[in-house]
């Protein structure tokens, strides 16, 4: 049944559909990792140690960087929407590139629910780039 038959408008996942999703879960994963970067350089600049110090901190949590292997799936499945399949965004429509990325995201996600939230309690914007990576 469609959406004249029934009255009710379809939410059936169309390739569309999921194309905009990435894109747009996408978006919010680059402002995220954005965010914490430039929380962690701001954060590492004003204790007096350097820009290198703060990459390697940045890039030292799993957390940042499945969201970036996530992130970057995510924006090579919504290119590959107006730009076709190609050989640069081929690798992310693998079934096993995906169930990977899925599971780490979803590890970070539990481990954190579970057993990191309660140890700390952020506010302002890094609790914006907390909720965004979690």
């Amino acid at each position: 049944m469609n959406q004249i038959e029934t009255g009710k408008p379809s939410f059936s996942p169309t390739p569309t559909r999921c194309l905009q999703a990435a894109g747009f879960i996408a978006c919010i994963g680059w402002l995220a990792l954005g965010l914490q970067l430039w929380l962690t350089i701001t954060l590492v600049l004003s204790q007096g140690r350097g820009l290198a110090m703060g990459l390697v901190i940045y890039f030292g949590f799993f957390t940042v960087l499945t969201n970036l292997l996530a992130t970057v799936v995510l924006s090579a499945l919504w290119l590959s929407g107006p730009l076709g399949r190609t050989a640069g965004t081929a690798w992310a429509h693998y079934p096993v590139t995906q169930a990977t990325t899925a599971a780490a995201i979803s590890l970070v996600g539990l481990v954190y629910f579970l057993i990191l939230r309660h140890t700390w309690h952020p506010v302002g914007a890094q609790w914006a780039a907390d909720v965004m990576l979690h």
